[in-house]
């Protein structure tokens, strides 16, 4: 019998663990229990849930002749949220995820910062049953867009669409595709930016590129077109780091219009277009595929430019 403080308990035996020798724990375990995440197993490791011979281990712990392992998945920790009428822009709605157009200014989902007025609050309103994730109910949400990012935004309403996203996402399977306006005229029609991105250690609110306690980032570019003051981008998220678009653009030499964290230049300024003052950074999730978890053949969802990028295109002039 399960205790109540867990969802779920396993073992698996030595003669199982056999084709499995010599492999890294975190590893074995991510592939054989496919409907949890490998961050996570990790988690659950390094809390003493996982453990081998009844003995806590190490996330790279190699597994040996004999070994067996006893696994503990604790029941979701419930968070007190109360479901908020608000409008949703849906793009696509089945009985598997709901696709939305997410508008500049709204929070995905609560933080310590931001207690009520959350997607996450909407989405209860509008489906009352969602599936927690890894442990913890934030309901529905398998990747997330900045607080000013608008755009394209899918989300689970399945335990079965929940784990197929995620690990979609995981195993970059899913195709994101954003528009970005940057200041300069951007020189080279294409290009890819491989560097990688860490927490800024001089100001933790904020990611940069540098060699130390960082992760793989790879985002590729095709200049739209050019202004004289700006570049239109766009831009194929190969992974999906922290600010990774954002980071990236900066570390260039083009930063992204508007955006008050990454340009020093815009830092204590306002930029206005015929006298409208802009209080979002220009980054629009303009695209986003993946395989349907119900059907699983390959959709596409796009969510139109918003209003504010036209104008600051059609206040503008081409080079040429």
């Amino acid at each position: 019998m399960v205790s109540k403080k867990y969802r779920a308990q396993y073992a698996i035996t030595a003669d199982e663990i056999k084709k499995g020798v010599g492999r890294r724990l975190d590893k074995f375990l991510a592939e054989r229990l496919s409907d949890l995440s490998r961050s996570y197993i990790q988690k659950l490791i390094a809390g003493g849930e996982i453990t081998v011979r009844n003995c806590k281990v190490d996330k790279s712990y190699r597994l040996q002749e004999g070994d067996h392992i006893l696994i503990n998945i604790p029941a979701p920790r419930t968070v007190d949220l109360t479901p908020e009428k608000m409008e949703l822009d849906i793009i696509h709605e089945d009985k598997e995820i709901l696709v939305l157009n997410k508008p500049a200014g709204l929070v995905v989902h609560p933080d310590k910062h931001h207690q009520k007025g959350t997607l996450v609050h909407g989405l209860l309103y509008h489906i009352s049953d969602l599936p927690a994730i890894n442990g913890v109910y934030r309901p529905g949400i398998v990747h997330r867009l900045d607080k000013d990012t608008s755009g394209v935004l899918v989300t689970a309403k399945t335990e079965n669409s929940m784990y197929s996203l995620l690990s979609q996402f995981e195993e970059r399977k899913v195709k994101k595709v954003y528009r970005a306006l940057v200041w300069g005229q951007v020189p080279h029609k294409k290009g890819k930016i491989k560097a990688p991105i860490g927490r800024d250690p001089d100001h933790r609110t904020r990611m940069k590129v540098r060699k130390e306690n960082s992760r793989e980032a790879v985002t590729h570019f095709e200049v739209l077109e050019i202004y004289h003051d700006f570049s239109y981008l766009e831009l194929v998220l190969e992974t999906g780091r922290t600010h990774q678009a954002r980071v990236h653009l900066d570390f260039m030499g083009y930063p992204v219009v508007g955006d008050e964290k990454y340009n020093q230049r815009q830092q204590g300024k306002v930029t206005e277009i015929r006298g409208e003052k802009i209080n979002r950074h220009l980054l629009h999730a303009f695209q986003l595929g993946f395989y349907h978890p119900g059907h699983q053949e390959f959709v596409s969802y796009e969510a139109p430019l918003p209003e504010i990028f036209q104008k600051m295109i059609d206040s503008s002039g081409k080079t040429g």
